[in-house]
C-alpha cells in the first residue's frame, strides 16, 4: 500500500502532516509506505523534508526542480512503484488522517475508486461559502458533462486499486488540479467501480477567497472539462472497442493484485 502526500509550498503543514499519518498508518492492518511527491516548491519544504526523513528513515520522497503540476508530480511516482492500493491526501489534512483509512478500507473491500466526499449524505463541511457554492456547481457541472453520480470530483482525498491504476495511468493527461476529476472520469468511462466515503472537511488555508484565486480555478477547472469532454467524445468509439478487447482484464488485475 503507497500513501502519498502530493505537496508544493507546504512548510506550515508537511511535517504535522507526515507525523500524523504514521502514526494512523500504524493502525493499519496491511504495511504500507508513506510518501511525498514534491512539485517544485521554492519556501522551505525541501529542507523540512530532509530533516523528517532523517526522522523517519522508510519515507519515501520524490521531488522536482520545477512545477509540473499534482497529477503530473502523483502519475510520475506511482508510476514507479508498485502497490496493491495507491492513496493520496492533502498535506493540510483537510479531512482528518482518520479518513484516510476509511478509503483504503473500501477499496481493500472491492471499490477500484475510494473518493473522499464533502457532499455525500453524512459528510461535514466547514469551508468560505462563497468557494462551497462554486464547489457545488463545479460537480453538478462535472455529472452534467460526464455522466455518473459522484457527488464530489476534487476532494483531496482518494484511493485506487492496483487494476485501476494500471488501466486509468496510461490514459491520463492531465497534470494539473484537474488530474482528480479526470481520473474519476476515465474511471466511470471504463466501468470501474467508484464510491464515495463522507468525510468531515475542515479548511484550513484561508477563511476568505480572492477573486483571483476563483479566475485561476474557472480557467483551469473550465478548460480541464472542454479538454476531457472533447477527447472522451471524439475517442468514444476507440474506448468501446478498448474495453472488449481487454474483456478480461479483471481476471489479470486480481492475480497480479495476490501477488
Amino acid at each position: 500500500m503507497l500513501v502519498t502526500v502530493p505537496v508544493r509550498n507546504e512548510e506550515r503543514f508537511i511535517e504535522h502532516c507526515l507525523l500524523r499519518l504514521q502514526g494512523v498508518l500504524s493502525r493499519s492492518p496491511s504495511p504500507s509506505v508513506l510518501s511525498v511527491a514534491e512539485d517544485g516548491s521554492n519556501d522551505r519544504t525541501k529542507e523540512i523534508l530532509l530533516e523528517v526523513q532523517r526522522r523517519m528513515p522508510g519515507l519515501l520522497v520524490s521531488t522536482n526542480e520545477r512545477a509540473l503540476g499534482r497529477g503530473l508530480a502523483l502519475r510520475r511516482l506511482w508510476g514507479h512503484v508498485d502497490a496493491e492500493i495507491y492513496a493520496f491526501i492533502d498535506a493540510d489534512l483537510a479531512t482528518g488522517p482518520d479518513a484516510l483509512l476509511q478509503v483504503i478500507d473500501a477499496v481493500r473491500k472491492g471499490a477500484d475508486v475510494a473518493v473522499g466526499s464533502r457532499y455525500c449524505p453524512g459528510a461535514k463541511v466547514h469551508r468560505p461559502p462563497l468557494r462551497q457554492v462554486v464547489s457545488r456547481f463545479y460537480n453538478l457541472l462535472c455529472r452534467t458533462v460526464f455522466g455518473g453520480k459522484v457527488m464530489d470530483h476534487q476532494c483531496g482525498l482518494k484511493a485506487f486499486s492496483r487494476r485501476a491504476i494500471r488501466q486509468l495511468l496510461p490514459e491520463s493527461q492531465e497534470d494539473s488540479w484537474f488530474w482528480d476529476t479526470e481520473m474519476i472520469a476515465l474511471a466511470q468511462r471504463q466501468g470501474l467501480q467508484v464510491v464515495e466515503i463522507p468525510v468531515d472537511w475542515y479548511e484550513y488555508k484561508t477563511r476568505r477567497t480572492s477573486l483571483r484565486r476563483l479566475t485561476k480555478d474557472f480557467w483551469l477547472h473550465g478548460t480541464g472539462l472542454t479538454r476531457l469532454a472533447y477527447r472522451l467524445t471524439t475517442r468514444g468509439e476507440r474506448v468501446v472497442a478498448d474495453r472488449r478487447t481487454r474483456s478480461d482484464a479483471p481476471a489479470v488485475a486480481d492475480s497480479l493484485a495476490a501477488e
